[in-house]
């Protein structure tokens, strides 16, 4: 792993306890945890790595359920990982392990379905988890949203208004974004918006339909970067489109990456967001509230460059 510190501008690594693929990541005050995925043979990791960036130590800790292509997001003090697959060929889980960051223990609750590639956020106090995969490796996207209150400590449901997998999902002032994924019918153009104050969903088209995209919001920017589609061949592309929602003024406009990849993964700091797929990143600036610029830098590692993913979990 590769860790850069923005105080001095200097590299240096670390490894995690195992090397595993398709792990899932979520930061929280100054700890930063990497959770489950799979290791040779294809089995399931329960391992969490824990990284403690105020000291620089490491610990580590347990998931209830080795799984591999689980969710994870933070929110009040709580780390959350949910769903994914406890092995290849296997049904999904529909478990949640909750990490308390100030007592340091562990508790679990259930998903309304078992479900693996949903994608997972939160804003306010709301934990929000959607769509996935519901059955083992068919074409049975899901259109089940779980959110969890924080301040009751209670669940309760939504749904998309199509079910898909393989979306992306990132929060800004009071609102939930699931954009893109596949359908039954193919890649998906659909984004749902959920209200969190009003508790209502509305709808929003991208300018492409695509999955397996990468979602950031900063100030009153939201982001979808890259993905891959399906062209008129049947032959699979990655997307070089970027739609662009300003929560502000409620318009749409949109960009072009200056490479075209699927797989993005996306982290936000300062007024930069880093798109990333493991060896390039391109880097959107925001120097004013209504302006953005797209700069490339390539060759940039962030973090973790993990294995290559097999074909059945994507």
């Amino acid at each position: 792993m590769d860790i850069y510190d923005t105080a001095t501008h200097t590299w240096r690594t670390a490894n995690l306890s195992q090397a595993p693929g398709d792990i899932s990541t979520a930061a929280l005050g100054s700890r930063v945890f990497f959770a489950g995925g799979w290791t040779s043979g294809m089995s399931p990791s329960a391992v969490v790595d824990i990284y403690d960036t105020a000291n620089h130590a490491w610990s580590t800790a347990n998931l209830s359920q080795a799984r591999m292509d689980l969710s994870a997001t933070a929110v009040g003090g709580e780390v959350f990982f949910a769903g994914g697959w406890t092995a290849l060929n296997t049904g999904p889980s529909d478990l949640v392990d909750i990490c308390d960051t100030a007592t340091h223990t562990w508790s679990t609750a259930n998903l309304s379905q078992a479900r693996g590639n949903l994608s997972a956020t939160a804003v306010g106090g709301e934990v929000s988890f959607a769509g996935g995969w519901s059955t083992t490796w068919t074409n049975s996207p899901s259109d089940m949203v779980d959110i969890y209150d924080t301040a009751t400590h209670a669940w309760s449901t939504a749904n998309l208004s199509q079910a898909r997998r393989a979306l992306c999902a990132t929060a800004t002032a009071g609102h939930v974004f699931f954009a893109g994924g596949r359908a039954n019918s193919g890649v998906s153009h659909v984004v749902d918006i959920y209200d969190t104050a009003t508790h209502t969903l509305s709808t929003a088209t991208l300018s492409q339909a695509r999955g397996s995209l990468a979602a950031a919001a900063i100030g009153d920017q939201v982001i979808f970067a890259g993905g891959n589609y399906t062209d008129v061949s049947g032959n699979g592309q990655f997307s070089y489109a970027v739609d662009i929602y300003d929560t502000a003024t409620h318009t749409w406009s949109t960009d072009t990456l200056p490479q075209a990849y699927g797989a993005w993964a996306a982290a936000v700091t300062g007024n930069q967001v880093f798109f990333t797929n493991g060896s390039v990143a391109d880097i959107y600036t925001v120097p004013e509230p209504a302006t953005l610029s797209l700069l490339a830098l390539g060759g940039l590692m962030l973090l973790t460059r993990r294995p290559a993913v097999p074909p059945a979990l994507r």
